[in-house]
């Protein structure tokens, strides 16, 4: 089968959907018994407004002038693929430039529709631009979600119809290592480990992350342990909360990093304490997942994705409550001082938890959904495939 992979843009910046495309197209070309020709398509953006956000990353304007004018000139045409996969809702809109019957779209989370549902809420897009990736989601022969939460979101919100939707959960590129190897990639990044108590957060500062509530944590947490510090990856603070943790008087504490490669990026996992995942909507959690394969304790939101992804292995509270949050790190804290074996018992039921989110099986998924959609060949809805349905009971 020829898969045509329709990407973000990098000028984009949004590293968790270029992992999804990187680790889709390596193991699908990794896979031969898969019978998959992947083919990546993904073009440069171009600037045309000439405004640029200060991390480098394109302005708004040129975002969308780019993916719904600009992106269809690169597009496949009919004979040059069998299957052609949307990998990013943000695009959905491509799927009308595309053989429909054929056509795969990847649903991550349901912001990009906000727009519709809350006019003066939470969307990013104007209402005429999302209703455009409402079609694309709509006529797409099968969308693909990364949790049953997610999934439940689009049914629920009737963005489509449910014998189109299936489950795979996304992979984890994470490693674990040996400490000396850890010591090396982390050192320089993050000074001696017995300097600090590393709490760790990963991924964007979009609302939904709530890095205002991670910061109001981490302040009561230095009142009590001093040797706190708060490693965030991912990019810099935006104004507003720069003048929050200088308000909280912990900003000298915070080390923020930008986006790492993936070993980098597992050494930070597997020395840091806990990841606190402070945010209040997910499509995924793919931080969540990937503390777990690095046997780094997690503390998340009580949120029906973040108990979908851990199960057992991570703690969950109540999104807001700034006190209960701080009791549980210090609490952690003293426990990975003072009781080592109740720890590392902790890391491996993380690492035992993270073991079922593969790449690997993830692409191979994908293979048996690119062959129901190209067997099919528009002749209905598709049913849930055996092996989407296999991982979303995982």
């Amino acid at each position: 089968m020829r898969i045509a992979l329709l990407a973000d843009m990098l000028e984009e910046q949004w590293p968790s959907m270029d992992l999804v495309a990187a680790s889709l197209m390596r193991e699908l070309r990794a896979q031969s018994d898969l019978a998959v020709q992947p083919m990546l398509v993904r073009p440069r953006l171009v600037r045309l407004t000439g405004a640029w956000r200060r991390s480098g990353s394109a302005s708004t304007p040129d975002r969308v002038l780019n993916r719904f004018w600009l992106y269809r000139r690169a597009l496949p045409v009919r004979g040059e693929a069998d299957v052609f996969h949307v990998l990013d809702h943000s695009y959905g809109h491509l799927v009308r430039h595309l053989p429909e019957e054929r056509s795969v779209l990847t649903c991550h989370d349901v912001d990009a529709f906000a727009a519709l549902a809350e006019p003066s809420g939470r969307g990013g897009l104007p209402a005429f631009l999302v209703r455009r990736l409402l079609e694309g989601l709509a006529r797409a022969r099968l969308v693909v979600c990364p949790s049953r939460a997610t999934a439940g979101e689009l049914i629920a919100g009737g963005f489509v119809r449910p014998d189109r939707v299936t489950v795979v959960h996304n992979g984890v590129d994470v490693e674990p290592m040996s400490c000396d190897r850890v010591a090396q990639l982390t050192g320089p990044l993050l000074g001696p480990a017995e300097s600090h108590d590393d709490l760790l957060h990963v991924g964007s500062t979009i609302a939904r992350k709530r890095i205002d509530l991670l910061l109001e944590i981490f302040a009561r947490v230095r009142r009590v342990n001093p040797r706190a510090r708060l490693v965030r990856v991912g990019g810099r603070f935006t104004p507003a909360q720069e003048r929050l943790a200088d308000a909280l008087g912990v900003r000298a504490h915070v080390l923020v990093l930008p986006p790492l490669d993936r070993a980098t990026l597992s050494a930070v996992y597997q020395r840091a304490a806990m990841l606190l995942a402070t945010s209040e909507r997910e499509g995924f959690g793919l931080p969540v997942a990937e503390a777990l394969v690095a046997g780094t304790i997690v503390l998340a939101t009580d949120l029906p994705v973040f108990h979908e992804v851990a199960a057992g292995a991570a703690r969950y509270l109540p999104l807001g409550h700034v006190e209960r949050w701080a009791e549980c790190v210090i609490e952690g804290l003293a426990e990975r001082r003072d009781r080592p074996d109740a720890w590392r018992q902790r890391q491996l039921i993380a690492r035992q938890r993270g073991g079922s989110f593969s790449w690997s099986q993830y692409a191979r998924d994908m293979a048996v959904l690119y062959r129901r959609v190209l067997d099919d060949g528009g002749a209905g809805a598709a049913a849930v495939p055996p092996a989407a349905d296999r991982v979303a009971q995982r």
